[in-house]
């Protein structure tokens, strides 16, 4: 205000007034409006109430603590395809010219997200072991990942390539150790035989019944089951060795139970054990 000049006319004419002082001033005027859509914007998202929301849930049920002992040592690459199988018995090789063959490990992966579905309640985790054991997830609630923990779960997880069962099952009952549920299970699935290892499946077993685990174990693969060569899509004919004995053993030491699964329909069929079962 102290500075008010007398108004002027400089021009008769708007056709006269040059172009820049036309625009003069114009920007006050973008000033103003952008404000004015901004506030008009601002205010809209006060109303709407975004927020950051820390939710808490606790849980009050009797589930089961679940550690799931997966082998992943090499002769989980077999394959126990019947119709492949029955296939290359008449020149010892069977070549997949399709790809679809799917080997031990990745039918356990699948059924073990599909049983993990039918234990909402309970929390799991889960052991991978060849040579030796380590923990990929502990006892968890967070079956989602968990999941994404298994689907990740490959042959490269342990380099030392033989079969530490007895490890398998000290690891995974060290995650059971501090549990409080009133049930706990240990499920070991393998194809093979110990053979590796600084505790033998005997000494685990005890420490399982000391602790009052039960295990339950699958023994996975056919007798003859197909294993794949250096050249892709091919697969020979060879043999797998179960310790059966062994496995059932420790399940009826720890009032578990024994599954054998020659196939994938097998393996399939016993995912539900879980349902039918006391704990």
């Amino acid at each position: 205000k102290k500075r008010r000049t007398i108004p002027v006319v400089r021009w008769s004419s708007l056709a006269v007034i040059p172009e820049n002082a036309r625009k003069a001033g114009s920007w006050r005027l973008l000033t103003v409006q952008s404000f004015i859509i901004l506030s008009w914007s601002l205010a809209v998202i006060g109303f709407a109430g975004p927020q950051i929301v820390h939710s808490f849930e606790k849980r009050y049920t009797e589930g089961v603590d679940i550690m799931i002992a997966l082998d992943v040592s090499g002769s989980m690459r077999s394959v126990d395809d019947p119709t492949a199988i029955r296939a290359s018995l008449s020149r010892g090789y069977y070549h997949d010219t399709a790809g679809i063959l799917t080997n031990r490990l990745q039918h356990a992966r699948r059924l073990t997200a599909d049983f993990l579905a039918k234990r909402k309640d309970d929390r799991l985790g889960l052991t991978v072991f060849a040579g030796y054991a380590i923990t990929k997830c502990p006892l968890t609630f967070d079956h989602e990942l968990l999941l994404r923990i298994l689907s990740d779960v490959d042959f490269t997880d342990v380099q030392q390539q033989s079969t530490a069962i007895g490890m398998a099952m000290a690891n995974s009952l060290q995650r059971l150790v501090s549990s409080k549920a009133k049930s706990r299970v240990l499920i070991l699935v393998t194809d093979g035989v110990n053979n590796a290892g600084t505790i033998d499946p005997e000494t685990a077993t005890e420490m399982a019944r000391a602790l009052g685990v039960k295990v339950y174990t699958v023994g996975v693969g056919s007798d003859e089951p197909l294993l794949p060569t250096q050249k892709p899509d091919y697969y020979v004919r060879s043999q797998t060795v179960i310790d059966e004995n062994s496995l059932k053993g420790i399940a009826e030491k720890t009032g578990g139970a024994y599954f054998r699964a020659a196939d994938a329909r097998m393996l399939e069929n016993h995912t539900s054990f879980g349902k039918t079962d006391a704990y």
